[in-house]
């Protein structure tokens, strides 16, 4: 999924189907001048197999803000290429591959089970309850964690990459 501004939140839940709500803002001093940027967001999705790709274009304005929330099956496995935002997903038990060049990332990961979780932030910080060692990176810009897999059996794989933002994991009992 590819997006550029506003929130992103992305939910697990028990139904074969995936649902996607979209809220598109614009603002300006003129009225005529909002519509016209309402109308400059486009959201396409495309699903080829079981792949499904949501894209997110705009004409680079300020004043424009897109929400998403969206309900995937619980081990459906995320990708998440985010622009300006936060990016918040609970519920799944998929993969996920997270990365946002400006906002934070918070996940919530059932327990117990089994992660390799690949974290890094170029300019933010990490709090992570699950165990590992959070790293400074150099010159105190940014943190990294690369705890070793914990929990029973096989490892999903979580990778969480942040430009500018901190990341949250945290740990939510099953």
């Amino acid at each position: 999924m590819l997006f550029r501004s506003g929130e992103v939140n992305v939910e697990g839940w028990d139904q074969p189907t995936v649902e996607i709500e979209v809220v598109r803002s614009a603002w300006s001093n003129r009225e005529d001048l909002t519509k016209a940027r309402l109308n400059l967001i486009q959201v396409s999705k495309k699903l080829e197999g079981n792949e499904l790709t949501l894209t997110t274009s705009h004409k680079r304005f300020t004043g424009a803000h897109v929400d998403y929330r969206i309900r995937v099956p619980r081990n459906t496995k995320l990708v998440i290429h985010h622009g300006t935002g936060a990016v918040v997903v609970t519920g799944v038990d998929g993969d996920i591959d997270a990365t946002t060049k400006t906002g934070d990332v918070l996940v919530q990961l059932d327990e117990p089970a089994k992660y390799q979780i690949d974290a890094f932030t170029k300019l933010g910080g990490i709090y992570s309850d699950f165990a590992g060692t959070i790293r400074r990176r150099r010159m105190g810009m940014g943190e990294s964690l690369n705890p070793a897999a914990e929990g029973p059996g096989d490892a999903r794989h979580i990778s969480l990459h942040v430009t500018t933002g901190g990341i949250t994991i945290q740990k939510v009992s099953a």
